[in-house]
């Protein structure tokens, strides 16, 4: 698990985040819940983008650093794209990004998350205007839930079965 890293894709490199948000197994915790995600598919979990979309989020993500950030979770040791990572703008106030990080199906319970997460808290706390992170997912998601706080989110709230964790830059 030491050598993951994450790499910023082109927009020719696209392929993995689509394969990503469109496999059932990967995207299943998702399945059931009410999303309001553009292209999201209640019955299966997926969310399914066209191309226009992918190549409008792609110009908003890479070309606004400090409010928008998105990377795949890359291990060198198998030469693979294992996940991906992503911050953006919160309604919770300027200096507060929400998070997401994905981890393929195959690729779960073998250290990914935490390792992916660590580097997107790092990247994201490498800017100047951010100060916190903001996560929030359903309650029963146990995993996700403990690899947060073992790297400093602290509940802010639960509401409806979702729980709202937050990350708080350490000034040194």
């Amino acid at each position: 698990m030491n050598n993951i890293k994450l790499y910023i894709p082109k927009e020719n490199e696209l392929d993995f985040a689509k394969i990503l948000l469109n496999d059932p197994l990967t995207m299943a915790y998702n399945k059931g819940y009410d999303l309001q995600f553009a292209g999201y598919d209640k019955t299966i979990g997926c969310i399914i983008h066209d191309r226009s979309f992918r190549k409008r989020r792609y110009d908003i993500y890479f070309f606004n650093p400090g409010d928008y950030f998105y990377a795949y979770i890359y291990d060198e040791d198998l030469k693979a794209f294992v996940g991906d990572v992503n911050f953006h703008p919160s309604s919770l106030g300027f200096r507060t990004r929400d998070i997401g990080i994905v981890i393929k199906n195959e690729y779960r319970g073998q250290g990914y998350g935490k390792a992916g997460l660590k580097l997107l808290i790092d990247k994201a706390f490498s800017f100047e205007n951010i100060q916190y992170l903001h996560n929030n997912f359903e309650k029963t998601r146990t995993y996700a839930y403990k690899i947060h706080t073992d790297l400093g989110f602290r509940i802010i709230g639960v509401e409806n079965n979702i729980v709202d964790l937050i990350c708080e830059k350490k000034i040194n």
